[in-house]
């Protein structure tokens, strides 16, 4: 599968480096004949040893937009309209070439005829239709040929959002579950779009999919997306940070009277009073629970009075299981409280010593 899959990636890039190239380049191309073209690019793994795969990709992208900027691009959609991204230089030759040829000339819109002398740029953005004719030298005119073209400057534009409830932490960040899948709205009001790249964390730089759009491990996330048009116009990073929150709460207790510690045993009082506490400070605590059998929990609202009713395990044992929520929903470890419950009072006697 994976073999198949790097065969179809090489096959691609392929396209990229010789056809993109053609549409990219100074040479000759025939406006009638030039097919629609709808670049896409396969999912890459970040598996380790599919690291060099990735860098292929990186090296084949950076040439490809180093080659838009510096000889152009022309791009046929499927409707037939014809973009350009203002680096283009039209070329103007005769198919033909007789001995009575003379020169070929040119206008752009309403303008007058111009003879031809060098490629013919169009830069500032907008819509051209571009007119040319051959002319021999007694003064026979080709049927003139005319294309309409868009140049397209403007890169696509981005819309991110996380698909999940946020929860505000208390410092400051923003903390999400894991498996929080980022969206990703983009769109081109030009050429159209033609891949979206993702960077996590400083690593990636590659298409975006539905894989590397999930979020499941613990930590910290800095991402930056950008998005690519068919004319290779590339738009600014548009960053977003947040946290997957994977981290238990902490929770504690206290008692009053406190307990006292005599002979490694611990004891309590009748009527003492114990007060659970819980602490996360990513997501925020959502409550605690106590069950006295580990199966029957009971979400605590008030400190937990140990009367002389309360069941007791073997040698007046009083005990209870707690545990805290925070609101992504990650539970702790149950922590137990126990202490040796003394309800009985001292017994003194007084005795006539006789003399």
């Amino acid at each position: 599968m994976h073999y198949k899959f790097w065969i179809l990636i090489f096959f691609i890039f392929t396209i990229l480096l010789s056809s993109e190239t053609k549409r990219a380049s100074m040479s000759v191309v025939d406006l009638d004949k030039l097919e629609p073209e709808q670049i896409t690019v396969g999912n890459l793994s970040e598996k380790e040893e599919e690291l060099e795969e990735v860098e292929k990709f990186h090296e084949s992208l950076k040439h490809i937009l180093r080659k838009s900027r510096r000889t152009g691009v022309i791009y046929k959609d499927k409707l037939g309209k014809i973009f350009t991204n203002g680096e283009y230089r039209f070329r103007l030759t005769p198919e033909i070439k007789p001995e009575s040829f003379s020169h070929i000339e040119y206008k752009i819109g309403n303008g007058k005829f111009r003879i031809y002398e060098e490629p013919v740029s169009l830069e500032e953005e907008g819509f051209y239709k571009l007119s040319y004719r051959g002319v021999d030298l007694l003064g026979n005119y080709e049927t003139t040929h005319s294309y309409n073209i868009r140049v397209d400057r403007t890169p696509p534009e981005i819309d991110l959002e996380l698909l999940g409830e946020e929860f505000p932490g208390t410092d400051g960040n923003s903390y999400y579950a894991p498996n929080v899948k980022l969206e990703v709205r983009a769109h081109d009001k030009g050429a159209g779009l033609n891949m979206i790249l993702i960077n996590i964390n400083g690593q990636g730089n590659v298409p975006l999919t539905e894989e590397n759009s999930v979020f499941t491990k613990g930590g910290e996330y800095d991402v930056a997306v950008r998005a690519l048009d068919n004319v290779y116009n590339l738009s600014k990073k548009v960053r977003i940070k947040f946290f997957i929150d994977n981290i238990k709460p902490k929770v504690s207790f206290s008692i009053k009277p406190e307990m006292k510690k005599i002979n490694d045993k611990k004891y309590c009082k009748v009527d003492s009073l114990v007060s659970l506490f819980g602490k996360d400070e990513e997501s925020g605590l959502s409550k605690i629970e106590y069950s006295h059998d580990g199966e029957n929990w009971i979400e605590y609202t008030n400190p937990i009075t140990i009367h002389r009713g309360s069941s007791l395990k073997e040698g007046n044992l009083y005990s209870f299981q707690f545990r805290g929520f925070d609101n992504i929903g990650n539970v702790s470890e149950p922590s137990t409280f126990e202490c040796i419950l003394d309800f009985l009072p001292p017994r003194t006697s007084i005795r006539i010593q006789e003399r």
